[in-house]
């Protein structure tokens, strides 16, 4: 019915020409039936109703279905068709079933074609015409109106105009039911795109993902390799210098560098590595602080091309500089958001273009760099308050115990030579000559009399050598609750003890102390004896050599000893040489 009924909507001009070519077939068939049973004069009178009728139909035809619906003209045709239909009937009388079914025909018709109002109105203005005909009739031509036939009429045309117009109520609530599920339905369309394209986003947002991860694989590897080269060296320049030799092997760039303030003072950026750079006085590159260039680079958070810097705000000096690197790369090295080094990557060596993957390893060594550069600023500092700290502990050790000025030092230079010679490994050597520095300590936590009164070493030479070995002890305690290393504590707790387990503290021996130990034991053993004491005056150098070379593989290492006594005899030479 819903379709039907869309139908008549969308085509409601044909539809009602339609009910008029109805409406005419049955005014022709009353004709056809007037011919057998009606005189001349009463035929001619339904022919002329057939062609009024006909009229009409072909008028609305040929017209009105080619234009938009209008309503009046479409009431008007079919008010017109009917009265001529009725018309027809009062004259013949004898075709009421056929003028029954065109009556309801044009009742239905008319509520569906004009709508609720319009069609209500309409078959109001039909029905109140028939009963006024058929009463008039029964005046004129009394006991001519067939009072069944005529209730048949007017109930009938009553329920089928009632029927129309709940029909008309019920596919309105239809309607009404199909558009919210219409609606319904546009909106789950509109959720299903929101999901696709919400979908597509987090696709394209997983790509994305995927390919920054493949990014930062690539990082990651190139950090492993550039810190692994770092930690084989702790020269931060030569670091910097493999960064750069990096860059340069994987992009083919001519040259690179990396530029730095070299000291808090410096009001310029220097080159501190380079690579590939030639024909050029390195001491002239300088970017000056505070300069509308270095302002233009500060403002930079990725690497940019050297020509889309704006030269309308330099000095002349300046487009000078750039004129250097004019096919190059800058891109800024920063440390906590700050400008902190300008790396500077040539032009390719095939004279191509960069690459967006270009650019984006660029930034990735750059970072790289700045890593490695906070890392030296931190351990400076670190190195500084450290050896800040050494140095305040041996003043104090100085200061009380007169005859330990210069024995640290002095013991320190030997254990650098003799570690370095034995092939630990640069940074072992650092630790444990910091280390030797601080290795009596605990003396200051020795009584004065035992360090300084010869008359009390006299008196009982063993209880005074056991009080002073306690430094060992205390000297560990005051290192590790001032959070030093354990490493230089135990340089501290064990450097008097021997090798053949007859020490002090622990009686350890042999490989369960340590290599620093072992060559910090000979070491200070050395310089011990060769220098003034408060119960003795200083050995000779020929003696205290002597006690090593017979105490090797007892109380001191022979490997340890071995290499001590050659690093003397090179100083020796060096000295005759001198």
């Amino acid at each position: 019915m819903l379709e039907l009924f869309e139908y008549i909507r969308k085509n409601r001009a044909r539809s009602v020409s339609y009910v008029l070519g109805a409406l005419l077939t049955a005014l022709l068939v009353i004709t056809i039936i007037q011919l057998s049973v009606s005189a001349m004069p009463r035929l001619l009178f339904f022919v002329g109703l057939s062609l009024a009728a006909g009229l009409v139909f072909a008028f609305y035809l040929i017209k009105e279905t080619r234009l938009p619906f209008r309503h009046n003209v479409a009431q008007g045709a079919l008010i017109t068709q009917t009265v001529l239909l009725l018309s027809a009937y009062l004259m013949a009388g004898n075709v009421h079933l056929l003028f029954a079914a065109a009556l309801l025909f044009v009742v239905a018709g008319q509520r569906f074609l004009l709508g609720s109002r319009a069609g209500l109105i309409s078959n109001a203005l039909v029905l109140t015409l028939l009963v006024l005909s058929l009463a008039v009739q029964n005046i004129v031509m009394p006991g001519s109106v067939n009072v069944n036939y005529a209730a048949f009429f007017v109930i009938g045309a009553l329920l089928i105009d009632g029927v129309s117009a709940f029909s008309l109520s019920v596919i309105a609530h239809l309607q009404r039911q199909q558009k919210e599920l219409e609606v319904k339905q546009e909106n789950l369309r509109a959720a299903y795109k929101k999901i696709r394209r919400e979908l597509y986003l987090n696709n394209q947002m997983v790509t994305s993902l995927h390919k920054d991860v493949q990014r930062k694989n690539i990082e990651i590897k190139n950090i492993l390799t550039m810190s692994g080269q770092l930690s084989e060296s702790s020269d931060t320049q030569k670091a910097l210098e493999s960064f750069l030799l990096t860059i340069m092997g994987q992009i083919g760039a001519e040259h690179a560098l990396i530029l730095t303030q070299a000291r808090p003072e410096q009001k310029y950026f220097g080159v501190q590595a380079a690579r590939g750079i030639r024909g050029i006085d390195m001491r002239k590159i300088r970017f000056y602080l505070n300069s509308a260039l270095m302002d233009y680079i500060d403002s930079a958070l990725e690497p940019f091309p050297v020509e889309s810097i704006p030269r309308t705000n330099l000095f002349a000096d300046e487009i000078k500089l750039l004129k250097l690197f004019e096919k190059d790369i800058f891109c800024p090295i920063l440390i906590k958001g700050h400008l902190s080094g300008l790396m500077i990557v040539g032009k390719k060596v095939t004279g191509k273009m960069f690459t967006p993957e270009d650019l984006n390893l660029i930034s990735i060594v750059a970072n790289q760099a700045a890593f490695v550069m906070e890392q030296s600023q931190l351990s400076n500092e670190f190195q500084d308050i450290y050896f800040k700290t050494i140095k305040a502990m041996m003043k104090a050790l100085e200061a009380k115990y007169v005859f330990a000025r210069g024995h640290n030092t002095r013991t320190a230079t030997y254990v650098s030579k003799v570690a370095s010679k034995m092939g630990l490994p640069a940074h072992e050597v650092k630790d444990l000559t910091y280390g030797t520095l601080l290795h009596d300590v605990g003396k200051i936590a020795i009584r004065d009399k035992y360090l300084l009164d010869p008359k009390v070493f006299r008196e009982d030479e063993n209880i005074v050598k056991q009080k002073i070995l306690e430094h060992t002890i205390k000297g560990a305690a005051i290192l590790r609750s001032a959070g030093f290393d354990e490493k230089i504590v135990e340089l501290a707790l064990h450097h008097h003890e021997s090798f053949d387990g007859k020490g002090y503290p622990h009686k350890i021996g042999g490989r369960e102390i340590s290599t620093g130990v072992r060559i910090l034991s000979v070491c200070n053993t050395y310089d011990a004896m060769t220098s003034d004491r408060p119960h003795r005056k200083a050995l000779s150098r020929l003696t205290a050599r002597e006690y090593l070379e017979y105490n090797a593989g007892k109380r001191f290492d022979s490997d340890v000893v071995s290499a001590f006594l050659s690093h003397l005899d090179e100083t020796r030479n060096i000295q005759k040489f001198n």
